[in-house]
């Protein structure tokens, strides 16, 4: 196996430790507010989204990097919970659109607000440099994933 071959594996096994760490971390962060991760994913992207385009259940799917069937479970389990609305868009009915709620712009902001004490502890070694060079990396990984889908 050549040295990048070798490289790439072992950048792989440490991003599958280090996700499974996160979500260990996510779930736990996120139970005080009644959210899982998919749920709390979803309202981040509901609030980034918020008034300037339509969301539907449909354009959710990559976002959440789940099947259509998981997306609906989700977003109905929201809905339940008064944090998003769901409603037939006007042009197609097939399609739904999905909008926060008043409560689940509360709920996400308060999310946040919890998150940011572990979010600190846990990066405060970290230089800001740090954690710019590793998200441009991580987008970098991404858009090269997708683009050998």
């Amino acid at each position: 196996m050549s040295q990048k071959k070798q490289l790439v594996m072992e950048m792989l096994v440490a991003l599958g430790k280090v996700e499974h760490k996160q979500n260990q971390r996510a779930d736990r962060d996120l139970s005080p507010a009644g959210l899982s991760r998919a749920q709390f994913t979803a309202l981040v992207h509901l609030r980034q989204l918020h008034g300037k385009e339509d969301v539907t259940i449909t354009s959710m799917l990559d976002v959440m990097n789940m099947n259509q069937p998981g997306v609906t479970k989700v977003i109905k389990s929201l809905a339940d919970q008064g944090l998003v609305t769901v409603s037939p868009k006007p042009d197609d009915k097939r399609a739904k659109l999905v909008s926060l709620t008043q409560a689940g712009h509360e709920r996400c902001d308060a999310t946040f607000a919890n998150l940011e004490d572990s979010i600190g502890t846990v990066y405060s070694s970290w230089t800001k440099q740090e954690i710019s060079t590793l998200t441009q990396l991580l987008h970098k990984l991404s858009a090269t994933l997708d683009s050998h889908k």
